[in-house]
């Protein structure tokens, strides 16, 4: 990778003349991770801790195997973040004589990036019997501002290139998204006569966007107590808008449920590995809690947590922390730390009933993760039950979300 821009036309001068001014003006920076101009700030990315990722919403990359300049106009909602995710998948048995046939250059906005100060990760799997690697970088891309922006990949290959399954020609491969981030949405504050169904709030006293849903059924029973279901997103979604949340299978759920019985609270938020129980977050979530409290007729006897993934994680968590809060945890590919650890005060939680649920494929946070926290709880006198799915990975919650079981045995669940 060239760390300054005239190095730039005498690289592509030896492969072609004509490529050096086709190029486009150079660019005034080189962003280094952390670094930030007007409008945005790179960071090292993480296949463990992803954003949205970028070509979600502008699929600018097309599958060609000749020199090719392509241009695609999209639009991206207000995110905290996205990943810029590049790099290249072969054959292992092809990988290693063929990558160093590849440059690769990323701009943003006009400025380069320096993709050799990033880290790259790196995979091997099988795909049709094959064993497969792929390595590739990671770049997210935080706090874009509305407006226009302009994407840029070149992939420069000096000499023909085989990935086991196709012969890539040599040349010049550009692929360019000029994208329009959209303005944050603001959302109405939260009050005591919602609508019956789910609705889009924010909460100044908590600080948080969040769904709401209210049952159908709630303002013709006014004398009933309700049950309140509190539910935790998964790493993909933080930093998102309420909008993408609703992608989520349980607020999807929610949309075309006129009488699901419980009032239910989806916040959403942002943050690393353990954003659920930070102290700010925490505080947020149970002042939340107070103002739906004050508002709504909640049976504080029946107050449930359910999460996926990093909402998992935060359902371990918050539950072991407060145990006298919940009435039943449900945590979906859940864990607890980061290195994975069974903590010495899990038997904090034996008196919480928990209904544990993991895809035995899930190579992230293996099934076995929760299954020791699982047994341990038990092991102390603990009310807990794990359900694994053999040949599925964290999508285990589609079916989750889905299964009137678990919420017939919530409904059973009191302090």
């Amino acid at each position: 990778m060239r760390r300054f821009p005239y190095l730039f036309c005498v690289f592509i001068l030896s492969i072609s003349l004509t490529s050096c001014f086709l190029s486009p003006s150079l660019p005034e920076k080189i962003l280094l991770p952390g670094d930030s101009v007007d409008g945005f700030t790179v960071e090292q990315g993480s296949p463990d801790l992803p954003y949205f990722y970028f070509r979600y919403f502008c699929d600018y990359l097309i599958d060609v195997e000749e020199p090719i300049t392509n241009s695609i106009n999209c639009d991206v909602p207000a995110v905290t973040g996205l990943v810029i995710d590049i790099g290249w998948l072969a054959k292992e048995s092809e990988f290693s004589s063929n990558w160093e046939n590849i440059e690769w250059e990323l701009y943003i906005d006009g400025y380069q990036i320096a993709l050799d100060e990033f880290d790259w990760f790196e995979s091997v799997y099988p795909v049709k019997l094959e064993d497969n690697k792929s390595r590739s970088w990671l770049i997210d891309l935080k706090n874009l501002d509305p407006g226009q922006h302009n994407l840029r990949l070149v992939q420069n290959i000096k000499t023909t290139i085989d990935d086991g399954y196709n012969i890539y020609q040599p040349g010049r491969y550009d692929f360019e998204a000029n994208f329009t981030v959209s303005d944050k949405m603001t959302y109405p504050a939260f009050s005591s006569n919602t609508e019956a169904g789910l609705n889009n709030f924010s909460s100044k006293n908590a600080n948080l966007d969040f769904l709401y849903y209210l049952p159908e059924d709630y303002y013709s029973q006014p004398q009933e107590s309700w049950p309140l279901l509190i539910y935790l997103h998964g790493t993909p979604f933080r930093g998102a808008s309420l909008e993408l949340l609703l992608q989520e299978p349980l607020p999807r759920t929610l949309e075309s449920e006129n009488n699901f019985p419980f009032i239910v609270v989806l916040p959403i938020g942002d943050g690393r590995y353990e954003f659920w129980i930070e102290d700010n977050i925490t505080a947020s979530l149970f002042a939340l809690l107070d103002d739906i409290q004050n508002d709504y007729a909640i049976d504080t006897n029946r107050i449930y947590l359910i999460g996926d993934g990093m909402g998992g994680n935060g359902v371990w968590n918050l539950g072991l922390k407060y145990p006298d809060k919940f009435a039943a945890i449900v945590p979906i590919g859940g864990y607890i730390g980061y290195p994975f650890e069974v903590p010495d005060n899990i038997c904090d939680l034996k008196d919480v009933p928990v209904w544990a649920f993991h895809g035995g494929k899930d190579v992230n946070v293996p099934a076995s993760v929760q299954q020791e926290l699982v047994d341990a709880l038990n092991a102390c006198g603990g009310i807990a039950k794990i359900t694994t799915s053999d040949d599925m990975t964290i999508n285990i919650l589609y079916n989750v979300y889905k299964n009137p079981d678990l919420y017939d045995w919530l409904l059973a669940q009191s302090k």
